[in-house]
């Protein structure tokens, strides 16, 4: 385990490395940030990586990351532009991930209520695991989605974007239809989370990574069936 996490830093590390060779000839205004981030007794001669020992408290130092006076260049327009394009797709293709998994995790609550409920612990527990690994990756996901909709915040504020895209809150994060925990009563008036409104893109529902994530729930939803009707019989 430690073996591999230490070949996984290495390699970011590497790429990192890679990144920052590329962004210093584009940006060279990010030298003087690198040389700001350093202690005052380091005496290396590799500015490119401080932090060593933790890869992933690096900043990669993005245009939408920059400071004010640097961002603002005239000169750095475009490459602020080309981080725009790449922002919008990653916030729709985490939104579309987002949808994907509340989908499967109410599908989880629906299989637990018909199936599980009544089978003792060890079977709601097995549910409860299963459930907390897809809520992890909707976390996930949630974040990647904020760190674009920040990042179009700061490089375009009133772009096209903004008229479909919103900042996602935990709140935001249910659905399709009616929480299966009791949330809503029968009676009570539904509203749908904002992230079902927003107009899906074609490429969502033929991502072959979406289709791993509803594939992976099957499996396990048939392995929970069969141990769940063995309880029962």
């Amino acid at each position: 385990m430690l073996a591999n996490l230490q070949e996984k830093c290495t390699a970011l590390l590497r790429q990192i490395q890679n990144w920052r060779e590329v962004q210093l000839i584009y940006i060279p205004q990010v030298a003087s940030l690198l040389s700001q981030m350093e202690s005052p007794s380091e005496t290396s001669t590799n500015t490119a990586l401080p932090y060593e020992n933790l890869p992933e408290t690096i900043p990669l130092f993005m245009p939408s990351s920059l400071p004010d006076h640097i961002r603002m260049l005239p000169m750095l327009h475009d490459i602020c532009q080309l981080e725009r394009q790449l922002r919008e797709p990653q916030a729709d293709d985490a939104l579309g991930d987002i949808r994907r998994q509340c989908r499967v995790i109410q599908g989880l609550w629906q299989f637990k209520k018909l199936n599980v409920s009544g089978t003792g612990n060890k079977p709601n527990t097995r549910l409860i695991t299963l459930y907390k690994r897809f809520d992890n990756k909707t976390k996930r996901f949630s974040q990647k989605y904020q760190t674009a909709w920040q990042a179009l915040r700061i490089l375009d504020p009133s772009g096209s974007w903004s008229m479909r895209l919103r900042e996602l809150k935990d709140v935001d994060i249910h659905g399709p239809g009616k929480d299966l925990d009791g949330t809503f009563s029968s009676n009570s008036h539904y509203e749908p989370s904002w992230i079902w409104l927003v107009p899906r893109l074609t490429s969502e529902s033929n991502n072959p990574d979406g289709g791993m994530h509803e594939e992976e729930f099957n499996d396990h939803m048939r392995v929970e069936w069969a141990k769940a009707w063995a309880h029962m019989t």
